[in-house]
């Protein structure tokens, strides 16, 4: 993941690693790389990756945020096309789409991408969109991920959107709440990020003795508050419900 950071055709960027408490080589891993003045360490003890997440977010510096996850791949252009999209239509959030990888063959899995053109067509001349556009999709034609989202700083700061302090899925309400809170919502149809899967070591990977029923009926209703504090609840409800279904 760093090598692919490193590889950006975008330049001008810090980037904040969050040391969650490991307990392998992680810290020296990064600290490696510190040659490089853009790339900044912080430690914390284990508390996952949402509240990791929210202290990179106190530290940020940028006109714009990116969350990356250490186990995924991206395109060297990434920023780059992501930026340029968010500063020509001034938008809060510019959204690319991803490829899926299997982590134990490598193979791309060739899923249906999020970010349909058959619904964003109509909007491809004003360069954006939002709920008020899509109330019935903006909830699942972003990915539910932060990924492949940069973010306006001020916007989030000033929506107070954040990440949830949970084990598991503590990015889904950060991300839905950032689709339907943004006013404007730039994008490009490139897979500019590979995300990962079918890794039983993530805590993502999926089986019986992992799943917390109690965790996950929280995310969702920590998302479903987020939304009506936001004020987009009651429009977006249907997406919501798609999304959580």
């Amino acid at each position: 993941m760093i090598e692919c950071l490193l590889r950006q055709t975008y330049h001008n960027f810090e980037a904040i690693f969050v040391d969650d408490g490991s307990t392998d080589g992680t810290t020296d891993i990064i600290k490696s790389y510190q040659n490089d003045r853009r790339i900044y360490l912080k430690k914390q003890k284990n508390q996952y990756a949402g509240v990791a997440r929210n202290n990179g977010l106190k530290s940020a510096h940028g006109k714009y945020v990116l969350f990356l996850d250490s186990d995924d791949l991206f395109a060297d252009n990434l920023i780059e096309k992501l930026l340029e999209s968010a500063l020509k239509y001034k938008a809060d959030v510019a959204i690319c789409n991803i490829n899926y990888i299997d982590e134990q063959t490598g193979e791309e899995l060739h899923r249906d991408v999020c970010i349909k053109k058959s619904i964003l067509e109509k909007y491809e001349t004003k360069g954006v969109f939002s709920y008020l556009d899509i109330p019935n999709d903006i909830l699942t034609i972003g990915f539910s991920g932060p990924y492949n989202k940069l973010c306006r700083l001020e916007f989030l700061k000033e929506k107070k959107i954040y990440f949830q302090d949970s084990k598991r899925d503590n990015d889904l309400s950060f991300s839905l709440s950032v689709m339907a809170g943004a006013d404007r919502i730039s994008w490009v149809y490139d897979k500019l990020y590979s995300y990962r899967v079918n890794n039983p070591k993530s805590l993502q990977g999926f089986d019986e003795k992992k799943l917390d029923v109690e965790d996950l009926v929280s995310t969702v209703q920590r998302t479903k508050d987020e939304l009506q504090r936001l004020e987009r609840y009651e429009i977006v409800q249907y997406s919501f419900r798609k999304q959580v279904l």
